[in-house]
C-alpha cells in the first residue's frame, strides 16, 4: 500500500465493520483509506459498505497485502507526520521498534519526542501500524484506542507468527 496526498474528487463515504478486534470505522473515497479507528465513528458522511470496504475489515490483525489493487493510504497531515507514518509502514508484522529507533531511521536522531507525536496522531489505525512502537525501556507505552487494544494487536500478531 502507498501512501500519498488525499485526493477525492468522488464521494466520501464512512464503513463500519465488526472484526476479531471489535468495531472499526473506515473513512473512505474512491480507492482511497483516509481514516481507519476502532470504534464507531459519528462523521457527517453517508454510510456504504462495499467490497473494498469489506476487504479492509477482513485484514485488521492480517499480515498487510501489499497488493491490493487500487488501494492507497492517504492521511492528512504535516510533511513530517506523513514521513514518519511512511517509514511505520517499513515495520514488519509481529515486531516493534522504539520511539527513537524509528527517529534513527528517518534520520532525525533528536526528534524521538515529535515522532512519538507524529505517530499518536495517525489516522489510519492497523494500515499505518503505530501500534507496532513502544518506549525504549520496552514498555508498551500509549494508543489512541486504549493499551488493552495495543496489546492485543501486538500478542496476535507475535502468536500468528509462532510454528503450529
Amino acid at each position: 500500500m502507498l501512501i500519498s496526498k488525499p485526493h477525492h474528487p468522488g464521494s466520501i463515504y464512512l464503513a463500519q465493520h465488526n472484526t476479531k478486534f471489535g468495531k472499526i470505522s473506515l473513512l473512505m473515497a474512491n480507492h482511497q483509506l483516509l481514516r481507519c479507528s476502532f470504534g464507531w465513528l459519528d462523521l457527517p458522511y453517508p454510510k456504504a459498505s462495499t467490497q473494498q470496504s469489506l476487504w479492509l475489515a477482513e485484514q485488521i490483525g492480517e499480515p498487510i497485502k501489499p497488493d491490493q489493487p487500487n488501494l492507497t493510504l492517504a492521511p492528512q497531515g504535516t510533511e513530517f507526520q506523513i514521513r514518519v507514518w511512511q517509514s511505520l509502514l517499513n515495520l514488519p508484522y509481529g515486531e516493534t521498534r522504539s520511539y527513537q529507533a524509528l527517529a534513527d531511521s528517518i534520520g532525525q536522531p533528536k526528534a524521538a519526542r515529535a515522532v512519538a507525536n507524529a505517530v499518536a496522531a495517525n489516522p489510519i489505525a492497523w494500515f499505518i501500524p503505530c501500534h507496532r512502537v513502544i518506549r525504549s525501556n520496552g514498555e508498551v507505552g500509549g494508543f489512541a484506542w486504549g493499551i488493552a487494544l495495543k496489546k492485543q494487536l501486538l500478542d496476535a500478531e507475535k502468536l500468528a507468527l509462532q510454528p503450529n
